[in-house]
């Protein structure tokens, strides 16, 4: 468990409501994902973890 922390290329990045990262995420888009069958690794994968890409990179 340790060593995967320390491989992820997102380690020690803040995604939290902080930066905009996943507290930004549209509620439309996340009912949206969900009302179409969405399981919650899609939601995480489709519209959270986009959401983290700009508070990430421009960081």
């Amino acid at each position: 468990m340790g060593h995967s922390a320390l491989c992820s290329p997102l380690a020690g990045a803040d995604l939290g409501a902080h930066s905009g990262g996943l507290g930004s995420v549209d509620k439309d888009s996340l009912n949206l994902v969900r009302a179409m069958g969405g399981s919650r690794l899609g939601v995480f994968r489709h519209v959270k973890l986009p959401a983290t890409y700009t508070p990430l990179f421009s960081a």
